[in-house]
C-alpha cells in the first residue's frame, strides 16, 4: 500500500477592507484645468499605497473634494469604509471626514489663524490627546514646535511640513496626499516616505497624487500601484500595478 502525502493548504487570509471606492464614477469638475474621470473604478484598501500621476496643467483640488464628500461626483459613487456620501445626514459625514487626512494642493490654510492654530483645530474635535500626537509628528518631520506665526510670513517649506503633521494627526484611516513634496526638500522625501510606511502598518491607505511627470519611479515601492490620468481613465502603470 503506497501513502501519497500531500501538502498542508496554507489559509488563504481574507482581502483587507475596503477604505476608498469609486464605483462606475465620473467628475468634471467645475474649473477647465480640473482633472476629469468618466466612468472609473478603483478600489483602495486597508494599508495600500496607490500613486495616481496627473498632466501637470490639470489640478486635483475638486477631485480630492468630491472623495471628501465637499462635493458631488458628476456620477456614481465615492464609498468611504462602506459608507456613501449622500444625503444631509451632517453628523455622520462629519465623523467620517475626521478619518481621513489630507495634504492640499495649493491655499491650505486660514488667513487668520496662526500655523499652529491651522495645524491642530480639526484634531481638537476628533483626538483624546492630541498635544502628543502633535509632538510626535513635529518630532518626525524635524520641528520643535508648531509656527506661531500667521502663514503669510511662514516660509512655504515650513508650511509644508506642517501640513504633513496635521494630515498625520488622529490615526487616519485614509491620507490624501496632493502633491506632498511640494515646496519641501528633497532630503525630506525618505522622513516622509518612512512616516508613510508607519501609518500604512496600522492600516492607513494613502493615496499620493502628483504632477510630476519624473515621479513616481515604480522601483520606489513596489508593493504600491502606479496609475496614470489618461484621457480621463486611470491606466496602470509599473512594477506595482495591479487589476483593482
Amino acid at each position: 500500500m503506497s501513502v501519497v502525502q500531500t501538502e498542508t493548504e496554507q489559509p488563504v487570509a481574507p482581502p483587507k477592507a475596503v477604505v476608498l471606492e469609486l464605483r462606475d464614477f465620473s467628475f468634471h469638475g467645475s474649473s477647465e484645468n480640473s482633472v476629469r474621470f468618466t466612468d472609473i473604478n478603483l478600489i483602495v484598501r486597508e494599508g495600500e499605497l496607490i500613486f495616481i500621476q496627473v498632466d501637470p496643467r490639470l489640478k486635483s483640488r475638486e477631485f480630492v473634494s468630491v472623495i471628501q464628500g465637499l462635493k458631488p461626483a458628476t456620477r456614481g459613487k465615492v464609498l468611504f469604509q462602506d459608507c456613501d456620501w449622500e444625503g444631509n445626514d451632517h453628523d455622520r459625514h462629519f465623523r467620517m471626514r475626521s478619518k481621513i487626512g489630507r495634504v492640499y494642493e495649493g491655499h491650505a490654510w486660514v488667513a487668520n489663524l496662526n500655523v499652529a492654530e491651522n495645524v491642530t483645530l480639526p484634531g481638537l474635535h476628533h483626538c483624546v490627546s492630541i498635544e502628543n500626537d502633535v509632538q510626535h509628528w513635529a518630532k518626525r518631520f524635524g520641528l520643535t514646535q508648531l509656527s506661531n506665526k500667521r502663514p503669510a510670513f511662514v516660509e512655504p517649506s515650513q508650511l509644508q511640513i506642517h501640513q504633513w503633521i496635521r494630515a498625520f494627526l488622529c490615526k487616519p484611516s485614509l491620507l490624501v496626499l496632493e502633491q506632498p513634496m511640494h515646496y519641501a526638500s528633497s532630503t525630506m522625501f525618505p522622513v516622509l516616505a518612512e512616516a508613510i510606511d508607519e501609518v500604512r502598518q496600522a492600516g492607513c491607505a494613502v493615496l499620493w497624487i502628483t504632477n510630476n511627470p519624473g515621479f513616481p519611479d515604480h522601483s520606489f515601492d513596489p508593493s504600491a500601484t502606479y496609475l496614470r490620468a489618461e484621457s480621463e481613465n486611470l491606466v496602470a502603470f509599473g512594477e506595482g500595478m495591479n487589476d483593482e
